[in-house]
């Protein structure tokens, strides 16, 4: 009798904790008032999109997901984060083919060339924190740790990217209203702008042909991300953005895709596509950004590539999928009410 009273004992103490691991993982959701457009991607059934799209926050403002299948079908997922390093992209592969399993995986490459020095410890928190518990992300944090003498900021302990929480347990202060439904300023992961944020004119970038070498340790991440694609036989398709670049991020981009095309993997370098017809002057965010309307011209040319040189499938008929064709009537909806003007009449023009 007085073991199984203990043998109760335990399983409601075992219940409890349990509970309360649930119950603390969504208030620490909701604390984390910062989201990505990771948190939507998670939400997609499994193994239900035909594209992962990896990168940073060119990847987000340039591809507006809903768009591309309310042409042609296919769905895309967006595995992004604002200022996410080019040094977390391999372990983004592996934490999204946990969920998915796409036709086509394609890669950013506007931070490729950027030291781990520019990059704050918020920049790698908000894209660790965006990951999943799990040996992936401990992997994440090591592989930065090994890099730790390149940052700009010291990691007095491991254990804080471990346990985010520790970091965000007083964010309770600033909860607001935004803080339940921030997610909805996203798109299926598509984020858009639609304005300047300065008002002299952006000039045209000239593509530059000349090269320069990248520094030793970007090389580096760079070389161990190819050898685990072709490790994994991993589909995958580069993309050098559209925007405002300095001759020497231009020369190491060209360095990039030289090291990228010798392990015989394919980059599109949008700055070298004419009939894109990105006006500088108007579809620009800021230098290094699309707004809405150059996101369309780029969602509408890349996404034609893409179903025509890939076998993708198209779900529109498929009423299982009904969710995307609603975020699209969102985003016009949105765009509508935000610029005054149609965004049916815009595709026609």
């Amino acid at each position: 009798m007085r073991t199984n009273v203990i043998y109760i004992y335990i399983y409601k103490i075992f219940i409890f904790i349990i509970v309360f691991i649930l119950l603390w993982n969504s208030i620490f959701n909701i604390l984390w008032i910062n989201k990505s457009p990771i948190s939507l991607f998670y939400k997609e059934p499994k193994n239900s999109l035909d594209i992962v799209y990896i990168g940073s926050s060119n990847v987000y403002a340039y591809f507006n997901t809903t768009l591309a299948y309310n042409q042609y079908g296919f769905k895309t997922g967006i595995f992004a984060t604002d200022m996410m390093p080019f040094l977390t992209y391999k372990y983004a592969i592996e934490e999204s083919s946990k969920t998915q399993n796409p036709k086509l995986y394609v890669i950013d490459l506007a931070t490729s060339i950027a030291s781990l020095d520019v990059y704050s410890e918020g920049d790698f928190r908000r894209t660790i924190d965006s990951f999943k518990f799990s040996k992936t992300r401990r992997d994440l944090i090591k592989s930065m740790y090994e890099y730790k003498d390149y940052l700009s900021f010291e990691i007095n302990d491991i254990n804080d990217f471990y346990f985010s929480y520790l970091m965000y347990h007083n964010k309770w202060k600033e909860i607001t209203e935004s803080s339940f439904n921030n997610e909805k300023k996203l798109f299926k992961g598509y984020l858009f702008t639609y304005f300047q944020t300065r008002k002299e004119k952006h000039i045209k970038y000239d593509w530059n042909c000349t090269e320069k070498k990248l520094i030793n340790y970007s090389k580096e991440i760079l070389e161990d991300l190819l050898e685990y694609l072709n490790k994994n036989n991993i589909n995958v398709l580069f993309t050098i953005p559209v925007k405002v670049y300095t001759l020497e991020q231009n020369q190491y981009l060209n360095n990039v895709t030289k090291i990228i095309e010798k392990n015989g993997y394919k980059v599109i370098n949008f700055n070298k596509v004419d009939d894109l017809n990105i006006d500088f002057d108007n579809d620009l965010y800021n230098a290094s950004h699309l707004n809405v309307y150059g996101a369309t011209k780029y969602t509408l040319y890349f996404s034609k590539y893409l179903k025509s040189n890939y076998n993708l499938p198209d779900h529109r008929n498929n009423e299982k999928y009904s969710s995307w064709k609603s975020e699209y009537e969102r985003f016009k909806t949105e765009f509508n009410n935000l610029t005054q003007r149609n965004f049916d009449e815009l595709l026609d023009n």
